[in-house]
């Protein structure tokens, strides 16, 4: 029993030695007061060209996107436009259809009258 006390020392004092992680402070970058001109200039042009890579990228992004919804559109107007002309197509034909049917109509009208024309004609032949 004597080892017990010994054993729960040793545990407890090999926990204490393991290094503990103290959390980082966060530090903020320090402003930099610029006293020379060029290098306020130079500050300044770096201001500007993130500022202008900023908006490079996001004039490039709206064209994109414009080329795309202009592509959609036109793929949208090519296939309205072709649905058109299928539609104007099969009116046509039907037309046509029509058509050629009134024309076999009236040309079998003609027939029949010329038919009926010459029965008459000879009827009339046999009784002069």
């Amino acid at each position: 029993m004597a080892e017990e006390p010994s054993d729960t020392e040793s545990e407890a004092s090999s926990i204490d030695m393991l290094p503990v992680e103290s959390p980082k402070p966060k530090v903020k970058k320090p402003k930099v007061f610029v006293t020379d001109t060029a290098a306020m200039l130079a500050l300044i042009d770096q201001a500007a060209d993130k500022e202008d890579a900023k908006l490079g990228k996001r004039l490039e992004r709206q064209n994109e996107l414009k080329k795309r919804y202009k592509a959609q559109d036109d793929e949208a107007r090519l296939k309205k436009q072709k649905r058109a002309n299928q539609v104007n197509e099969a009116k046509s034909r039907v037309i046509q259809e029509v058509k050629q049917r009134r024309k076999q109509r009236k040309q079998e009208d003609q027939a029949a009258e010329e038919k009926k024309a010459r029965k008459s004609a000879k009827k009339t032949l046999r009784f002069a």
